[in-house]
């Protein structure tokens, strides 16, 4: 049996499902509209206003179909529908088909140069595309033709969206036919996993933006005290610069020149891991550390605070090839420097906690294969010199500390 034939016999209404709506940086969709087709019946539901009041089809019994499904998940929540339940997204499989084989250049992966990888020809241009969004984004209200032509470009996605939707049904049948529904069941797992990111996006994170843009004034005064007190300790910059020669010079103080790793111009080498892994050992390295970071951010980076003091952005799932997510430096409040998530603050009578799974890929690893050795690496409670000690990269008993100074 094809897989549109099982979807159809698992689901009572498969649904082609897209939204246009208006975003600003740190603030949630402002829905325009949304255009919904049921594949089984072929009828077509355009709605706005009042007509997005409730979905037009029960959450619990569809599969709701849709390329980069965040942000329909992101509409359904805005408009107080919940989240949908089943999600088939051509984005995801796109994804989990072709990164890695094909060059991931800027909108390799988008819904116009994808339906192209699957031969569908019949697509508006890029620029036509990028003119619509601009007619949605610019605007706050709509002429009765300007939100006619939205909504009609809006069909044009969903149509575009079940072409796709039956060329890659016909990529992954040809490719999996012993493993059927096991593929059926691992896309739709995947699809919901990138349309819930939406909530952690929805909920955004406090933050204290009084204090955030007051800072952002006196980043440089800031910047200038910070690089006079190292110089007062270290003499490190110059007229405000970081200067090479003279951080040499501070490198052969802290007796760490032979062990400091070089770049091919023969320079000390200053990237983040480099000082970081030397910040361990060394306290005036560590000092060092926190200035260059501060220095080389030029302005901080790592939020966009909407409207209600919360800092929004995509989080980017499948933006790695591990399936990981990958949200901006520039916009994430965890993507930026350390320091600067000290904007980030509870409400009244809340708290927040910042929790990290711990070697979380090995564990599952071991807990799929049964591998002992895996089991003893994880179990040691540090894999990494678990596995150079049983090589014999680092002597016996040897820490984190010491083994760098292997390296």
């Amino acid at each position: 049996m094809s897989i549109s034939k099982i979807l159809e016999k698992d689901f009572k209404y498969i649904v082609v499902c897209d939204f246009e709506y208006r975003h600003t940086l740190g603030n949630n969709p402002e829905v325009v509209c949304g255009v919904f087709k049921e594949l089984k019946s072929g009828n077509i539901i355009k709605a706005t206003g009042q007509g997005l009041a409730t979905c037009p089809y029960p959450i619990n019994e569809t599969l709701f179909i849709a390329f980069n499904s965040n942000a329909e998940a992101a509409c359904f929540l805005e408009l107080g529908w919940g989240l949908m339940k089943y999600v088939w997204d051509l984005y995801v499989i796109n994804k989990k088909l072709y990164f890695g084989k094909i060059t991931n250049a800027p909108g390799q992966f988008g819904l116009l140069r994808t339906a192209l990888r699957y031969g569908i020809t019949e697509v508006m241009s890029e620029q036509e595309k990028i003119n619509f969004r601009d007619l949605i984004l610019n605007n706050q209200e709509y002429t009765d033709q300007q939100l006619e032509k939205i909504i009609n470009y809006c069909l044009d996605d969903v149509i575009l969206t079940e072409k796709l939707y039956y060329r890659q049904l016909g990529h992954i049948e040809i490719n999996n036919q012993n493993n059927i529904e096991k593929v059926i069941s691992q896309n739709i797992f995947h699809s919901k996993a990138l349309a819930y990111t939406a909530k952690v996006e929805r909920n955004g994170i406090p933050v204290d933006a009084e204090l955030y843009y007051d800072f952002q004034v006196q980043f440089p005064k800031i910047k200038d005290q910070l690089i006079d007190n190292i110089n007062e300790k270290y003499d490190i910059y110059e007229n405000g610069k970081f200067n090479h020669c003279k951080f040499e010079k501070f490198i052969k103080s802290q007796k760490l020149f032979n062990r400091w790793p070089t770049t091919n111009t023969k320079k000390l080498k200053i990237d983040r891991k480099t000082v970081y892994n030397f910040s361990i050992e060394n306290e005036a390295v560590a000092e060092f550390r926190l200035v260059q970071e501060f220095v080389t951010s030029q302005n901080l980076r790592g939020y966009q605070i909407g409207k209600d003091g919360r800092s929004r952005c995509g989080l980017n799932m499948f933006g790695q090839k591990t399936g990981r997510t990958n949200a901006s430096p520039a916009r994430y409040p965890f993507g930026g420097p350390r320091w600067a998530r000290t904007f980030i603050r509870p409400e009244k009578g809340k708290a927040l906690v910042y929790m990290d799974f711990k070697s979380q890929e090995p564990a599952i690893q071991f807990a799929l294969s049964g591998d002992e050795n895996l089991k003893a690496a994880y179990e040691s409670g540090d894999i990494y010199i678990y596995t150079a000690q049983k090589s014999g990269v680092v002597p016996p008993g040897a820490t984190v500390k010491i083994s760098r100074s292997f390296g």
